[in-house]
């Protein structure tokens, strides 16, 4: 399996779009089978015959209309006709492979090309996933691969010298550990909510046992033997719970609606979280227990009762030191539980405000931001990229409303950074080359700064003669790297010698700049260092307007129209909503837990009031 990106042309509207090519027999490893039509076949993997690809159902709905009868079709990809023999479901979606970080829904699916020279390319972009044969352990399969793996090594050196095969579970990785501390959480915030709610059913059914004393003696009284009493009694109790877990799994229904509604796109699993069958009877059975238990010992009590004693009192005389002791003791624990979940929601809150309270290094306020991947096949060369690049910001900058425009090869905070090592100059190079610090590496052109809102702290802004191929090579530094290269003195003017061997740059200091978060506002900033260039092959087009950002979309589009028809532009929003993304799991999390903490309380002053008011 390779994940790979292609553009989808031939359209009014050229689209970038994720795609998978895998081999014929992968879906049915995952045991998935087409919506409509059908999966590769091997022959379908020669060279000549692998113009074939199977799609995803929204992209089926969006570009076929959900017509069964186009299936057959054919859609341009890179400008080469391929047909549509397939229809993924909508659920389906890749394996992650790394934590649950790197869940996909490929748009297209293409057969892996059995033209794929191992013994030449030193790429590793593969992946292998398996399904184990009845009664075969992961430590058997990982002992086989490990003799695969030694095998490679000898057959094909140049790409498996020094690797090894490692296997793992994709239950394992298909979940992100944030995701399941959430799901950790909120279990425990439901099962505080539901103990919550069983001390307010105790409650209720103690204090309705007592209000009955006198009318269960007067059964006693007439003949009705204690079994009858108890069997009423349960009855009773189980009715009510039956009545109320049937409520409780509508709401639940409307509940999971909003909840959905509410949770961040690109949390897919979330999103496949339903109610079903085990839920159910997970529910009904709860709503059972409860009745069961917290409706016998009341009846037992009442049943058991002295029938003289009981008969000359009134219902709230008849409540015993031992009742009046359980019911506060219930209520005691529901207020406790309450406290809890309130403080684990303000502190959930209070993290958030600090998240958000950092500041990001930038300005995204007017900022509108667009991906641009130049394809290979047309954008191979330097000179092409840097034409094309020139043309855009040449173009764009021209547009009204535009303050100032610039490229980077990322967006801020996206996770997207190159990684070099660095030395400053006449210092002597470590002893281990592998203890040669490094730092993140983001290659922009001039008035990248100006355009995000990042001020200069010392220095210059980049010039578009810094970027010329034969230009003195010049960087800009964060202010953390700064104090790394110069800790006792001044970074501006410092060389610094960037890589190593043959593909060592010597560039100069002109400007040190804020610390950014690329990793997250909620990760600890790390040093970067921006280095000017307009050969750019997967580029982030970033403008900065006088008005709204959103109002300047269409022209932004018609402009790389122009310089490249079947150019495809993705993901046009403002930065500010960028910078909002980052921080959208973390405010569902603690908006879910403030939710439950919330429900709770309401529950745990029910449950008072009414012990009160008893």
């Amino acid at each position: 399996m390779q994940q790979v990106r292609v553009q989808l042309t031939g359209t009014d509207r050229p689209e970038d779009l994720e795609a998978v090519r895998i081999t014929p027999d992968f879906l049915p490893v995952l045991g998935r089978t087409p919506l409509l039509g059908r999966l590769f076949t091997p022959d379908e993997t020669a060279a000549g015959k692998d113009q074939v690809a199977l799609v995803g159902d929204a992209f089926f709905k969006r570009h076929f209309g959900g017509d069964r009868q186009r299936l057959g079709g054919t859609i341009q990809l890179a400008g080469k006709p391929y047909t549509v023999i397939g229809v993924l479901p909508s659920d389906f979606h890749l394996p992650a492979l790394f934590q649950g970080f790197d869940v996909r829904r490929p748009d297209i699916w293409l057969p892996l090309s059995e033209t794929f020279n191992a013994a030449q390319s030193t790429d590793r972009i593969n992946y292998v996933i398996a399904r184990l044969r009845d009664g075969a352990s992961l430590q058997q399969a990982r002992s086989e691969m490990a003799v695969i793996a030694r095998g490679l090594q000898q057959q094909y050196p140049n790409g498996n010298t020094g690797f090894t095969a490692s296997l793992f579970p994709l239950s394992v990785e298909d979940v992100s550990p944030s995701t399941s501390r959430t799901v950790l959480a909120l279990q425990v915030a439901v099962g505080f909510v539901l103990l919550i709610a069983c001390a307010n059913v105790a409650n209720l059914l103690l204090a309705r046992s007592a209000g009955r004393g006198r009318e269960m003696a007067i059964r006693a009284a007439m003949g009705a033997t204690r079994g009858r009493l108890i069997r009423q009694a349960l009855g009773e109790s189980i009715l009510l719970s039956a009545a109320g877990g049937l409520l409780g799994l509508l709401l639940a229904v409307g509940a999971m609606a909003g909840i959905k509604a509410l949770a961040p796109e690109d949390n897919y699993h979330f999103h496949e979280v339903g109610l079903n069958w085990t839920v159910l009877a997970f529910g009904i059975g709860v709503a059972a227990l409860s009745g069961l238990i917290f409706g016998l010992a009341p009846a037992m009590g009442a049943s058991a009762a002295n029938l003289q004693e009981t008969l000359t009192q009134d219902g709230r005389a008849g409540v015993g030191r031992k009742t009046r002791r359980l019911s506060n003791s219930l209520v005691v624990a529901e207020v406790a539980l309450a406290l809890i979940l309130l403080a684990g929601a303000g502190l959930m809150l209070r993290s958030l405000g600090n998240v958000l309270g950092v500041n990001p290094g930038f300005h995204a306020d007017r900022v509108l931001s667009t991906h641009i991947r130049l394809p290979l096949e047309r954008y191979s060369k330097d000179e092409q990229l840097v034409a094309f690049n020139d043309r855009l910001l040449e173009r764009a900058s021209r547009l009204p409303g535009v303050e100032s425009v610039a490229v980077a090869s990322g967006l801020p905070l996206m996770d997207n950074l190159s990684v070099t090592t660095y030395r400053v100059e006449g210092e002597a190079p470590p002893a281990d080359p592998a203890q040669t610090p490094e730092t993140d590496l983001k290659g922009v052109s001039e008035d990248y700064f100006r355009t995000i809102g990042t001020p200069i702290l010392r220095g210059r802004e980049f010039t578009r003669q810094d970027a010329a191929p034969k230009a003195e090579p010049v960087v800009a530094v964060t202010l953390s790297l700064a104090r790394q290269i110069a800790p006792h003195g001044d970074a501006l003017g410092r060389r610094v010698i960037l890589g190593s061997g043959d593909q060592a740059t010597t560039a100069t200091v002109v400007a040190i700049v804020p610390d950014t978060h690329e990793m997250g506002l909620d990760e600890s900033a790390r040093p970067e260092l921006f280095m000017p260039g307009h050969n750019i092959q997967e580029l982030a087009l970033m403008l900065r307007t006088k008005g709204d950002p959103m109002a300047l979309e269409g022209a932004v589009r018609a402009v790389v129209a122009e310089i490249d028809k079947d150019q495809a532009v993705v993901d046009v929003k403002p930065l500010a909503e960028h910078l909002h993304g980052t921080t959208q799991q973390r405010r569902f999390d603690s908006l879910l837990f403030a939710g439950f903490a919330g429900l709770a309380l309401l529950l745990a002053a029910v449950g008072l009031y009414g012990v009160l008011s008893y």
